[in-house]
């Protein structure tokens, strides 16, 4: 069981720079976009987990995780402030307003 996700983190950037020195943020796009069809095919944890790895290495190459996750919080307390709506295929949507 890892110590909660900034330590997953933490290991995941640390695997790719050791791993993967050479990857830029172009091969870490492609192999998001890789593994992302992948789960679309199989989806399990498992695949779903694949996803989460590439993306945490493409946020930090292409935007530096600190400045991603900045980012992010912003992100929620629109989405937080937002209204939502369902649709009929389980999706949600925010209403413009």
């Amino acid at each position: 069981m890892c110590d909660g996700w900034g330590a997953f983190v933490d290991r995941v950037v640390k695997w790719r720079r050791e791993a993967l020195p050479a990857q830029d943020c172009l091969g870490a796009e492609h192999k998001l976009e890789d593994e992302m069809c992948e789960f679309m095919e199989y989806p399990c944890a498992e695949e779903l987990a694949d996803v989460l790895v590439c993306l945490i290495n493409y946020a930090d190459l292409r935007f530096g995780l600190d400045d991603f996750l900045e980012v992010a919080n912003e992100k929620m307390g629109v989405n937080e402030r937002r209204k939502w709506n369902m649709n009929q295929d389980g999706s949600a949507q925010h209403v413009d307003e």
